[in-house]
Order: structure tokens, then sequence, then C-alpha cells
């Protein structure tokens, strides 16, 4: 075989290999996918491997018996609080705590960190005295003055209400026709209120009483 036929041949077994290996690599986002054990758990089985839920109050005093109570983290993060934020000795957790200096000792070593106090001081600080002071309780809202009510009213308390009937009185005959009047004045006084009083196309029947007032001299 010459050189040149061993080149061609050389050349297309690498041909042939690079098309192989492009068809059967694996491609696209399905391909990089790397699944976990937890991912095919059913519902149960991912509650039952939750833990139980802990809280803890950081701004209120507790006991050694409530203390221990806690996981060892949150006993960790609640005493840390304490340094930090009410600047606590401590001489002041040990009182607050209620166990003495060498269970404080003991016990100190057993949460999983270290407790860094501050500078050291020969009194409590004011946010600690702030802190384990106690608390006034709220005041509650004095209750509102009754404020009176009608009482309901029942349907058998409620008496009807009598409408006495009227007294029909007759009304008096009048007689259109027939008027007396009593009229005092002058002859021409008289003429001009009875020419008023009375139509001039209609005839009347007048009853006349003369009756003269002569004014005597002194």
């Amino acid at each position: 075989m010459t050189d040149e036929r061993y080149v061609y041949f050389q050349d297309l077994k690498q041909k042939n290999s690079t098309k192989s290996g492009a068809y059967h690599r694996r491609s696209g986002k399905r391909s990089h996918y790397v699944g976990l054990p937890s991912d095919h758990l059913t519902t149960a089985e991912k509650k039952r491997r939750n833990g139980p839920v802990e809280s803890v109050k950081l701004n209120a005093p507790m006991t050694y018996a409530e203390l221990k109570k806690l996981t060892p983290t949150m006993q960790f993060l609640y005493l840390d609080n304490l340094i930090n934020k009410y600047k606590a000795r401590r001489l002041d957790i040990v009182t607050m705590l209620g166990i003495s200096q060498s269970c404080w000792a003991k016990y100190s070593v057993t949460v999983p960190g270290k407790l860094i106090f501050g500078t050291r001081r020969k009194s409590p600080a004011p946010e600690w005295l702030d802190f384990i002071s106690p608390k006034p309780a709220p005041e509650t809202p004095a209750p509102a003055e009754p404020v009176d009510t009608p009482a309901e009213t029942k349907a058998e308390d409620i008496q009807p209400i009598v409408i006495e009937k009227p007294v029909f009185i007759p009304k008096p005959e009048v007689n259109p026709y027939k008027v007396t009047l009593s009229l005092e004045g002058t002859p021409s006084q008289l003429a001009d209120l009875i020419a008023v009083l009375t139509d001039r196309d209609t005839a009347y029947n007048f009853k006349l009483t003369i009756t003269a007032d002569r004014k005597e001299d002194a």
C-alpha cells in the first residue's frame, strides 16, 4: 500500500468515527437533567421527612427549664440575641435562668457556638434592665356605657285609638231673598249703602224704621 492510499483510508476512518460520535451525542434540555432521590417521593413521604416546627420568643425572659426544651441551635440563637441586642452579662443570664456559675460553665460548652460577651461592666446595661423588667399589661378599654334603647313594643301592648263620631249639626235654613239689615247714618249715607248692597235691576221690598236722633241745645 502506498503512502497516499494509507493517508486516504485513515482520513475516511476519522470522518466515519466523527460522524458516529455526532449521531450518538446527547443534546437538548432533557439530556442535562440530573435526578435526585427526593424527586420521586410522594407527598406523605415528604411530610414524614419534615421535622417539627419550633418557635421561640427572643424578646422575652426564659427559665433554664424552658431553655432546655429548645433545640441546641435555638438555645444558642436565644442566648446570642441576649448578648448582642440587650448587652447581657454572664451574671445577668445566670441570674435570669436561675442556675449557678458552675452549672452555666458546664452548659455553655454544649451549645453549638461560642458565646462572646462584650466589655465587662459592673452594673447591668439599660437595655438589659428594660428587657428583664416586667412589662405592664395593656390597658383594656373601659366598657361603653349602655345606651337606653326603647323596648320592643308588642302587639298586645298597642291600645286601639277610638275616634268618636262627630255630632251632626244641621245648618239653619237661610232665605237668600229675605235679609234683615240695621243701618245707621244720614239719608245720603243710607242711600249709598243700599245702592252698594243691592242690585239695581232687582225689585226689593224694604221695611224702614226711622228714628231721628236730635241733639238738644246746651
